[in-house]
């Protein structure tokens, strides 16, 4: 897709403005290399992300930056009574880099694979 899209516009700079790949645990399962919009493993989060920013930095023409989407689970996106736990049908809430776990009366945060295969990417 890259490849097709920088050449038709070759003087204005190309950002990936949203790549990600959601973990929800209730989410049909696709699976490498066709990975779903949910149900993905943790293994197939972080596979097809490294793919997906190796993709992007072998791409031909350059590419100006990436946004991984996203750094932390989203649990508040539809209100605040739903910010109170992590629902397992909402692939939506799954994306993060970094989970959100219940910590006694409080949550607590810690990073899934990718975050640390990613960091590594980038300190390379």
């Amino acid at each position: 897709m890259l490849d097709r899209l920088k050449p038709r516009y070759p003087k204005l700079p190309l950002l990936i403005t949203e790549t990600g790949l959601s973990v929800s645990p209730n989410a049909y399962r696709v699976g490498a290399p066709n990975y779903g919009y949910g149900g993905n493993t943790v293994a197939d989060q972080t596979n097809g992300l490294l793919q997906n920013l190796n993709d992007i930095h072998s791409a031909s023409m350059p590419i100006t930056g990436v946004v991984i989407h996203e750094y932390l689970d989203a649990w508040w996106k539809f209100g605040l009574q739903d910010s109170y736990s992590q629902d397992p049908n909402d692939i939506e809430e799954w994306f993060g880099l970094v989970k959100l776990k219940t910590s006694g009366d409080w949550y607590s945060t810690e990073f899934r694979d990718v975050y640390f295969e990613i960091k590594q990417l980038w300190l390379d």
